[in-house]
């Protein structure tokens, strides 16, 4: 009977042309945009879920508050002396690392010289916290040199081409010297960071020496903990105040003032949204969306294939009357309707995948992402498939089954009219599929609204043919010179120095007081500040 059931099916298909390509279509779009928000969700919710130990790992932020207790700011970095006090305090943590941006060092080899935006510093256990192979190296020693680097595979090539990259030298900022220890793995897209180099904290610490690793000023440092499995964080968190009141330089009075939080490692991505992240992080509200649009979508596509089935299905009724007569249950014919609909879904799915990978390059450009149906993720992405082709195959002919197999084989024979082509449910399933479709193309329009609005609302300055350069330390010293010699081209109509960009987030911020005579009181917010140059205005308009 199942070779029965499979030749009527292609028959079927193969008579009516026009039907089957239409409906096939129309599942395979459908099933096709479903399986690339799938791919997408799939992605976001994979995040530095890859290191070994990622359960166990927590990143330490700091909290700032106003005198009335509302947050002031909270930052994803701390001061260089708390993960230290942390680790000293807390015995039963494994690891403590901290990580720093470089702030774009000048990098020289030979006559090659480069500023490298993706340059960080690290203790040199971050190899034992972190699940970042290396390639070539030793990763207890790598960075265990004050000037040791570990760098990429595309990097050393950049640098080296083909010669052995490990024993090369590469000059930092004219300070110091760094020699290649390792070249490590490239860090995978679905992580919360990415490295190209990473450098010792301990030539930081040489370089920049105790004051700075000792201020509770300078948050700037990412730092992790590695905790024992099934480790009670809570107890953690419920000691923090202790902390601050034993280690923070004015004592217990600084408990209203700051206080420390942990985040799990694989919730930074999508649940972290603090005033200073290493990268912009995704949003949980996206997945829950995407998620949603992708099952509206397969539903408008369920509902075209059960309209489109039961508007034919008085064309098939003889056929169900005749399988009755010689002894067809209704059960049966059920397993057939729903196998010919399974079949057509199987069929859709096909073309979904190659529509697939002919979007996906366009998908992946639009979203900064680099998803592949080939990937780590493939035995989610084949199980999620085998999914939507079976709810497709079920659900979209669930009703053109139950219905059609209702049939009284007397009536059907004697060529009476069966159902109606006003059925009540079939309007009830068109003016479903309206609504979702308006609601998703309204949608679509107030997002795209809202993204005019953002590119061309007026800022109150002058965004347009201003252009931002990274000035590094020998940059800032000479900064006069450079500007007046910048001046003197005529097509450059100013030059302005900020330590921050108006599309920057405002982190740097003081506290403050109003003076009223001899008497001062003390603001009850922060003042953010950001230092300029007296051009600055102007330039900006």
């Amino acid at each position: 009977m199942l070779k029965n059931y499979l030749k009527i099916a292609l028959r079927n298909l193969l008579r009516h042309k026009g039907y089957s390509l239409i409906n096939i279509l129309g599942l395979a779009v459908g099933m096709a945009s479903c399986i690339l928000i799938l791919l997408y969700v799939h992605d976001e919710l994979s995040y530095d879920k890859y290191h070994e130990e990622a359960d166990q790992i927590y990143r330490v932020t700091r909290e700032w508050f106003n005198s009335d207790g509302t947050t002031s700011l909270h930052l994803g970095h701390v001061a260089p002396p708390i993960g230290p006090l942390l680790k000293n305090d807390f015995p039963e943590i494994r690891q403590m690392v901290r990580i720093t941006d470089g702030n774009n060092p000048l990098l020289r080899h030979q006559n090659k010289v480069f500023q490298e935006e993706r340059f960080y510093f690290a203790d040199p256990n971050i190899f034992e916290i972190f699940t970042l192979p290396l390639l070539k190296g030793d990763p207890q020693n790598a960075l265990a040199d004050p000037n040791g680097v570990v760098l990429t595979p595309a990097m050393a090539q950049k640098y080296f081409g083909d010669e052995e990259p490990l024993g090369q030298v590469l000059n930092i900022d004219s300070r110091a010297d760094l020699k290649v220890t390792g070249v490590m793995r490239e860090v995978p897209a679905n992580s919360h960071f990415h490295f190209d180099f990473l450098g010792s904290m301990k030539l930081l610490e040489q370089v920049l020496g105790d004051d700075e690793f000792k201020n509770w000023g300078s948050n700037n440092y990412a730092t992790y903990l590695l905790f024992p499995k099934n480790y009670q964080v809570e107890n953690f968190k419920k000691a923090i105040p202790e902390i601050i009141g034993r280690h923070h330089p004015n004592g217990k009075e600084a408990i209203p003032q700051t206080t420390l939080h942990l985040q799990r490692l694989t919730d930074i991505h999508l649940h972290s949204h603090l005033d200073s992240e290493i990268e912009a992080n995704g949003n949980i509200v996206y997945v829950y969306i995407f998620s949603a649009i992708a099952f509206f979508l397969l539903l408008i596509a369920c509902i075209n294939f059960m309209n489109l089935a039961t508007a034919r299905s008085a064309n098939r009724a003889k056929e169900v009357g005749l399988r009755k007569v010689v002894g067809a249950e209704r059960r049966q014919l059920i397993r057939q309707f729903l196998g010919e609909t399974i079949v057509m879904a199987l069929i859709a799915l096909l073309l979904a995948v190659v529509l697939v990978e002919v979007v996906l390059p366009k998908f992946n450009a639009f979203t900064a992402k680099e998803l592949a149906l080939r990937s780590q993720g493939m035995l989610f992405i084949l199980a999620s498939l085998l999914g939507v082709t079976l709810f497709v195959g079920i659900v979209a002919g669930s009703y053109p089954a139950f219905f059609l197999s209702h049939f009284q084989p007397v009536a059907v024979l004697k060529g009476q009219k069966i159902g109606s082509t006003r059925s009540r449910f079939r309007s009830i399933l068109v003016v479903f599929q309206f609504a979702i479709s308006i609601i998703l193309i309204v949608g679509m329009g107030i997002v795209y609204n809202q993204l005019e609005y953002c590119r061309n609302k007026n800022l109150g300055l002058n965004k347009e043919h201003i252009v931002v350069l990274p000035a590094d330390q020998n940059i800032v010293q000479r900064y006069p010179d450079i500007r007046n010699q910048l001046l003197q081209y005529p097509h450059i109509a100013g030059v302005a120095a900020s330590k921050r960009v108006p599309s920057g987030r405002l982190l740097d911020s003081s506290g403050g007081s109003v003076i009223d005579g001899e008497k001062s009181e003390p603001l009850n917010f922060r003042i953010a500040n950001v230092r300029v140059d007296h051009s600055f205005i102007d330039t900006y308009g």
